[in-house]
């Protein structure tokens, strides 16, 4: 491993990049074993290495469970920051060495990302040093930081994690899901007031927010009659097709159905999709090249999903 900034002084303390990467491989796992065998590295070595980073900055970063160990807290807190910083540092060193941008961009997504794949494609083709994670956040976000997101790929109505710089990637129609046979499956398009007698299945976002569309029925004075709830979307998906309640999708999601279901096109206009980051000022130089990329690739004519 070649690691020409021996050590970091921060607030007068002095970190190792051995530390600190040890601890990011460790944190990443919440194991030893696995850290040891991807950096081969004795496991008494990490141990150790862990020990005097915790010393170093008077905090305990994990807590043991048994045989296992779990971030604390404040060492997850940590781990954000370190990642970041070891990120940094890395892209550093390729541009001292006149290498091709590098870094890590982590985009999190409400939906299928068959919209941006394209420009995917073309960003890995013009930066092949830079690498992605994509998670999916429309299960809520239990446990999960917001702040390690780049990008978020989210509907219109759907971005309640505040990103708010962004570019549209694509539209995609609304729909009413029906189980076969249902007796509004032939007329088409149907209004909420169409819908009003219907037990339905909804999808709970991140921070407990429930979908648009009922939020609409209040608007018009309607009290939908919602009998499930999930933050699944193929839970949400059984459930439609076992005829246990209808529900509201649309044409990106509808194309992961096993067709056991009819759907019926909603009054109104369709859900328009974005692409959005976070302040400038959190992005690495990495996330900076892919958003500028995105929002050119998307602005292009022809570009935008479907």
């Amino acid at each position: 491993m070649n690691v020409r900034f021996y050590c970091l002084f921060i607030r007068g303390k002095r970190m190792e990049l051995l530390q600190l990467r040890y601890f990011v491989e460790i944190a990443k796992h919440e194991s030893m074993k696995e850290a040891s065998k991807r950096l081969f590295v004795s496991q008494p070595s990490l141990s150790q290495s862990v020990r005097r980073l915790e010393k170093e900055l008077n905090t305990e970063l994990f807590r043991h469970e048994g045989r296992n160990i779990r971030l604390t807290e404040q060492g997850r807190s940590f781990f954000l920051r370190a990642e970041r910083a070891l990120r940094e540092l890395d892209q550093g060193f390729g541009e001292m060495d006149g290498s091709a941008l590098q870094g890590h961009v982590t985009i999190g997504t409400y939906m299928p990302v068959r919209p941006i794949t394209e420009c995917l494609k073309e960003f890995a083709g013009a930066y092949p040093c830079v690498t992605f994670s994509i998670i999916m956040v429309s299960s809520g976000l239990s446990g999960f930081d917001p702040k390690t997101l780049d990008a978020l790929l989210y509907y219109e109505q759907s971005n309640h994690l505040d990103f708010h710089e962004h570019v549209q990637v694509g539209e995609t129609e609304r729909r009413w899901v029906l189980p076969a046979g249902h007796a509004l499956q032939g007329r088409s398009p149907l209004s909420i007031k169409d819908m009003e007698n219907e037990e339905f299945v909804s999808m709970i976002w991140g921070g407990g927010q429930e979908e648009e569309l009922f939020q609409n029925y209040r608007h018009a004075g309607i009290s939908p009659r919602i009998r499930y709830r999930t933050n699944s979307f193929r839970i949400k998906q059984e459930l439609m097709e076992a005829g246990m309640a209808v529900g509201s999708s649309n044409d990106l999601l509808i194309q992961n159905s096993r067709n056991q279901c009819v759907t019926v096109r909603q009054e109104g206009d369709p859900e328009r999709l974005f692409l959005g980051w976070r302040a400038e000022a959190y992005l690495s130089s990495a996330a900076m090249a892919f958003s500028k990329f995105c929002r050119d690739w998307f602005q292009t004519p022809g570009h935008q999903y479907p």
